[in-house]
């Protein structure tokens, strides 16, 4: 069994059961996934020091996971988007999806 998995992406976050324990990563703590495909979502490992998504570029901390309000959001929203080259966020389609940069399935 893979120690992470990511059961549901929907409008509040995304949800993932780690190591047997399920959290809820809410686009309040974590805004990037918000500018994030499916599959850069789902494509996610457990690294030695807290979760990795590879293809979204993004790296958490156990402990970030656990008690995000403890957290400052590093880097910003903005800068992550500068930085990863997502300048523009997604737009949501009429059935309030998102329309992917890449043609592929989107997150929310």
């Amino acid at each position: 069994m893979r120690g992470v998995k990511v059961l549901s992406i929907d409008g509040v976050g995304v949800t993932i059961r780690l190591y047997g324990k399920i959290y809820l990563l809410e686009y309040f703590h974590f805004p990037w996934f918000k500018h994030c495909t499916e599959k850069e979502i789902r494509t996610v490992d457990v690294s030695g020091t807290g979760v990795d998504w590879p293809l979204a570029e993004i790296s958490l901390g156990l402990d970030s996971i656990q008690h995000p309000e403890q957290y400052r959001t590093s880097p910003t929203e903005k800068q992550w988007l500068e930085i990863t080259g997502r300048a523009k966020p997604p737009v949501r389609g009429k059935n309030g999806r998102f329309i992917s940069r890449k043609k592929e399935k989107t997150a929310v």
